[in-house]
């Protein structure tokens, strides 16, 4: 009984010295932090549990959320005690630019893999190194030289809608440049292709796992003691030899790839061509890279290589043949090539100009990354937007507020590729941010261009792409035609996409 009743005791000792704890926490948030005076809902200023509320209990997109926030409380919103976002664009380039040396924020970037990667590191100078480790296999001249994986993988592809085609089977736009995107991505950087593009209905199970998987983002980010029970529970079966079998056909690959090429480094002499192991394993480098982080590297790599691309480049495509101008492209790109077995290289097409005008207003309605890449200022503080920021703070800027900003792009939400074609759009480039910028901007830029390009360029000179069962979504109700923004709505770090299969109607050009 007494035992009973100390316990009892020390529970209600426990609960009652949180609850002090928490709710004299909440008055200083709201009354005395250093970010006090910057507006934004109450309960955000006084915990972070509202953010987990919002994005995990009631499954809001947070950037819907930032939309309504600013249009109540002006250019700068405390979403956090200790996170401001901004919705002014040229705060963009004062805090993603060339002089910023400012570290991750942990919050988000501790979400991805079980050990480090190069997207995962925090630490500016941490990261440079990373980044110059593995900046060369994805150099321009890397992508030249390599430009004919990507061109093999569109070849499969453009075989197998030609082949839906004499089976009056429809495609879904989506996965099929999903498939193609896992394709090149394995081929360029690892030597292997898996072979995505023949799966059943372009229905990849690593492809559909990968895009799943995008739904835990926020469950990891606020409750982050989640991910590190798995990481420790797939350690323990891995050290059990069976960790292959709920990972996706690439990642039982790497785990047998890296293992093979750590014990017999001699074995990449066979490799087809240049991989990205021959810089991260290279002898002479500086930096020694565990076999964890080479796993979480590798994982990274096909994240990064499959949804961005994928998603852009089916923007590219839908808008084009719904809303833009099918037959002027097609017409530029019969004119640097002719023959249909006989595609142009990655150099013609760059030099198309309605080709890359029609890219840029894909990467600027796909986006990129959604959720806001979260910086923390130093400790001496700095200037955003005209207000000084204490040192020590989160603060970001998601590429929506710059690439939807109607004073920058009128008719933000319009695919309208004769905007970068109109005279002096040279200044746009400045505000297309799809891959971010400064020094910890995306190392695939040039990758990911040229597979936007050739994506495009081999999808309209080799078919018509009409609106096939997902017609309702394009054709427009009462508030008109679908957007970008409406299709790929939800924040999950990348965008999600959970809508019906993206069903078009394409008929092969033989000449």
């Amino acid at each position: 009984m007494l035992l009973d009743l100390s316990l009892y005791q020390a529970c209600l000792g426990v609960a009652s010295a949180s609850f002090v704890y928490g709710a004299t926490r909440g008055v200083y948030n709201l009354y005395f932090h250093p970010l006090a005076k910057f507006p934004g809902p109450k309960w955000a200023a006084v915990t972070g549990w509202w953010k987990t509320y919002v994005e995990v209990y009631k499954g809001e997109s947070i950037i819907d959320k930032l939309f309504e926030l600013h249009k109540i409380y002006g250019p700068i919103v405390r979403i956090t005690p200790n996170e401001l976002h901004f919705s002014n664009p040229s705060v963009y380039h004062e805090i993603y630019n060339q002089r910023s040396r400012w570290n991750k924020d942990p919050n988000i970037y501790q979400v991805f893999g079980e050990d480090i990667s190069t997207v995962s590191t925090l630490d500016y100078r941490d990261a440079k190194r990373r980044k110059e480790l593995i900046a060369p296999h994805f150099s321009r001249k890397s992508v030249l030289q390599l430009q004919y994986v990507v061109q093999d993988g569109l070849n499969e592809l453009c075989a197998v809608i030609r082949a839906r085609c004499e089976a009056g089977k429809q495609t879904d736009i989506w996965r099929a440049f999903r498939c193609v995107s896992m394709d090149n991505i394995t081929s360029y950087c690892f030597g292997y292709c898996i072979d995505a593009v023949h799966a059943t209905d372009f229905k990849e199970p690593a492809t559909e796992e990968l895009h799943e998987g995008l739904r835990v983002f926020h469950v990891f980010k606020h409750f982050s003691f989640l991910k590190h029970i798995i990481v420790v529970l797939s350690r323990l079966i891995f050290k059990y030899k069976i960790a292959e079998l709920d990972r996706p056909g690439y990642g039982r690959k790497n785990i047998r790839q890296i293992k093979g090429i750590i014990e017999n480094p001699t074995i990449l002499a066979d490799a087809p061509h240049q991989l990205v192991y021959h810089t991260l394993l290279d002898p002479n480098a500086s930096l020694k890279l565990s076999r964890p982080s080479l796993h979480d590297e590798a994982g990274m790599l096909v994240v990064a290589g499959v949804d961005t691309v994928s998603n852009s480049s089916t923007v590219a495509t839908i808008w084009t043949a719904t809303q833009g101008d099918p037959d002027r492209l097609r017409a530029e790109l019969r004119a640097v090539w002719p023959r249909i077995d006989a595609p142009p290289s990655l150099e013609v097409l760059e030099d198309l100009p309605y080709l890359r005008a029609v890219c840029k207003e894909a990467l600027r309605l796909s986006h990129g990354v959604y959720t806001p890449m979260l910086r923390i200022v130093p400790p001496e503080g700095a200037t955003l937007g005209g207000q000084f920021v204490p040192g020590g703070t989160s603060v970001g800027i998601s590429n929506l507020f710059v690439h939807l900003n109607p004073e920058i792009f009128p008719e933000p939400h319009k695919f309208c590729p004769e905007r970068w074609l109109a005279p002096g759009a040279e200044s746009l480039d400045t505000w297309l941010v799809a891959f971010s910028r400064g020094p910890r901007s995306c190392l695939g830029i040039n990758l990911g261009w040229c597979e936007l390009l050739m994506n495009t360029a081999n999808i309209f000179r080799c078919f018509t792409v009409e609106l096939g069962d997902c017609w309702p979504l394009f054709v427009g109700g009462e508030n008109g035609p679908i957007s970008p923004y409406e299709l790929f709505h939800d924040d999950c770090y990348l965008p999600y996409y959970h809508g019906p299969d993206l069903l078009f109607k394409f008929t092969p050009i033989d000449s």
